[in-house]
């Protein structure tokens, strides 16, 4: 088995896994799999996609605590967002999913609290310290030689017409798209070890996390 993501559309969302981690999209599911799958047991795990608002989140926890077999089985619900321009107003979202769902809070990023039946934590991307998202915390752990040549061309491009809405993004798909095997996204580049190698020291505070998330009350 492996680890549990999101049913495509149509198919049934069934919860089966003891532990239920809420993401905001494809690309931090993917990452977080991957992570998990490195060091950590993939069938204890069902990564699910949010859309919507903060409510929406909410909602989905509740139905999850609802279930038959999670409120049996089920032993921790994880939240992973990204810290975007304010860190501290990602981490009162992630802190008010939690209060309203009726579980324990988390008072900060990459810890993780119980209330003797269910664990709960947080993790902000990058380090739960500074602004931005997933690609920061990538984009740390990728070949530093071809990193530089990545920020070098969307330096040059932005000097020369205008610059990309998104830089960092814009450096990360650079870097994609000069290694010798051409990726296209996140998912795709988490699979290959020579684009973002899994085990790197940089990602080491999230597979910390993923961790402590795991570890049965």
């Amino acid at each position: 088995m492996s680890v549990k993501r999101t049913p495509k559309s149509g198919e049934t969302l069934i919860f089966d896994r003891r532990v239920l981690l809420l993401v905001e999209g494809p690309d931090d599911q993917s990452f977080a799999a991957k992570q998990i799958t490195t060091t950590l047991d993939a069938d204890a795990w069902h990564i699910h996609v949010m859309v919507g608002k903060d409510s929406d989140w909410v909602n989905m926890i509740e139905i999850a605590m609802d279930d038959n077999w999670f409120s049996q089985q089920g032993t921790a619900v994880g939240v992973m967002l990204d810290a975007d321009t304010d860190v501290e107003a990602a981490a009162d979202k992630a802190r008010g999913i939690f209060r309203r769902a009726g579980l324990e809070v988390p008072s900060v990023h990459g810890a993780t609290v119980s209330d003797g039946v269910l664990k709960t934590g947080f993790f902000l991307a990058p380090d739960g310290t500074q602004i931005g998202a997933l690609e920061e915390l990538i984009i740390r752990g990728i070949d530093p030689a071809r990193r530089a040549s990545a920020e070098s061309y969307i330096s040059n491009i932005s000097a020369e017409f205008e610059a990309p809405k998104h830089p960092l993004k814009a450096v990360l798909q650079a870097y994609f798209a000069g290694l010798p095997r051409h990726i296209k996204s996140i998912p795709v580049a988490v699979e290959i070890t020579e684009a973002i190698p899994a085990g790197h020291p940089e990602f080491k505070p999230l597979r910390d996390f993923l961790e402590d998330l795991q570890t049965r009350p």
